[in-house]
């Protein structure tokens, strides 16, 4: 392993959880695994106790914790302060407001000295060799805390740091858009995964590659299939229909949702013995299906329902012979990449999921856009078809090439094999030579 890949710092909205973001660390920590298996790799998120148990698998050395998002919150609730704002109401946040927040979570960085207990983390931090900042769509106007994470995270590292920034999809982004856009120029390597993301950034004047969400790195098969990179429960796969709702950034509300979901259910002649209930995030994706199956109990009997727990253990259920209704954007990609047929349900705020659902069509998926109306009276689309599969291919190589750019394979070397296998680390050995590393006195 070349020395300057020896610590990497991921940068990701991991442990919520949320199936899409778990997929995606999943997906690029195995990619690690077998591109810089040696490499120690830190990854900071905003829940790590809930991501070390969910990635502990997938890198032979890995160390979890949430130093940029828990200075990051400070930062965010010191600029709610310093301008008046609802620390509640992140859509109160102005571009000023952003430049505040920005900027004082860069200072906290550099000095964390108002929050000592972070000092080790920001040391490791700043001494990182490669920082990544993983893709999804946690950078936008939504989420003010996000974007001061992505501001210490481009710049950290090392002196000689390389920073990638790679699946990313940033609409909507009005208000946030100088502070992420100034960020993203200090990344070698800015990547987006849809047309809208890259159109905004041109014009912003940076040149983003478009390899696609990161999570095709999942869907390419080097994996194997087990996991959350397997083919799920059989009882699951065997239901004709699936059903993934949500319940947050809705346009409208949870019985709006329900009763539109309902009426499309009936179109398609779903019962509740053809149907699998995907969960996405705990709780928040169970919110529309109690609905339905409280107010029309008699037509949902005897579904199916995958919890996170079991999408996560075994993988999500799909064939090619089913119908999907899906809310989400991952489901949607990885079922049509499957072959599914399905039809894309878009009912969210500023078209949050109607731009992710595009780049999945985009990229070869037929699945129409099934929109939630005031009416309520459009008419429900025919199932689309899923994605070809030697365009699924080319998806999957299009991330696998970005993959070997930030993290080029390197020249085989000689080592004379040992007459007896060297012991790995104690994990409190490992943690004491990156202190060491970081106060560079390591032996």
């Amino acid at each position: 392993m070349s020395a300057k890949d020896s610590l990497i710092y991921l940068v990701a909205p991991a442990g919520h959880p949320n199936f899409g973001d778990e997929y995606i660390v999943a997906s690029w920590l195995r990619t690690l695994a077998e591109l810089r298996p040696d490499a120690r790799v830190i990854l900071d998120c905003h829940s790590p106790g809930r991501a070390s148990l969910l990635h502990h698998n997938h890198h032979p050395d890995l160390i979890v914790t949430n130093t940029l998002w828990d200075l990051a919150g400070h930062a965010y609730h010191a600029t709610a302060d310093h301008f008046g704002l609802d620390p509640a109401q992140p859509e109160g946040f102005h571009a000023e407001a952003y430049e505040y927040l920005a900027h004082t979570a860069v200072q906290l960085l550099f000095d964390a000295g108002p929050h000592p207990e972070h000092v080790t983390g920001t040391n490791i931090a700043r001494t990182a060799d490669v920082v990544h900042i993983l893709g999804g769509g946690w950078l936008n106007d939504f989420w003010p805390h996000n974007i001061a994470v992505c501001a210490m995270a481009s710049q950290a590292g090392a002196e000689h740091a390389r920073r990638f920034a790679t699946g990313q999809g940033v609409v909507p982004l009005e208000q946030a858009r100088a502070v992420l856009v100034d960020s993203l120029k200090r990344c070698d390597v800015v990547d987006v995964r849809d047309a809208t993301s890259r159109e905004l950034l041109q014009a912003a004047g940076l040149q983003p590659g478009m390899s696609g969400d990161d999570a095709w790195l999942g869907i390419n098969n080097r994996f194997g299939a087990e996991g959350v990179f397997g083919p799920g429960a059989d009882d699951a796969r065997e239901r004709p229909f699936v059903l993934c709702a949500q319940a947050d950034l809705l346009r409208s509300n949870a019985a709006d949702a329900a009763a539109w979901i309902h009426q499309g259910l009936q179109h398609y002649g779903v019962r509740g013995e053809d149907l699998s209930i995907i969960e996405c995030i705990p709780g928040i994706d169970g919110q529309i299906w109690r609905e339905l199956h409280q107010r029309w109990p008699e037509h949902y009997q005897g579904f199916r329902f995958v919890a996170f727990d079991e999408l996560w253990a075994f993988g999500v259920p799909v064939t090619s012979e089913q119908t999907w209704l899906s809310t989400r954007y991952h489901p949607h990609m990885i079922a049509a990449a499957a072959g599914a047929k399905g039809v894309a349900l878009e009912m969210h705020r500023q078209d949050y999921y109607a731009v992710k659902h595009a780049a999945v069509q985009a990229a070869g998926s037929s699945w129409p856009m099934a929109h939630l109306s005031a009416t309520q009276q459009d008419p429900w689309p025919q199932p689309g078809k899923g994605i070809d599969p030697d365009q699924v291919q080319q998806c999957r190589d299009a991330k696998w090439q970005l993959a070997q750019r930030c993290y080029p394979p390197e020249p085989e070397e000689h080592i004379d094999e040992p007459e007896q296998a060297p012991e790995p680390p104690h994990a409190s050995r490992r943690l004491g030579r990156l202190v060491a590393r970081v106060r560079g006195d390591e032996r």
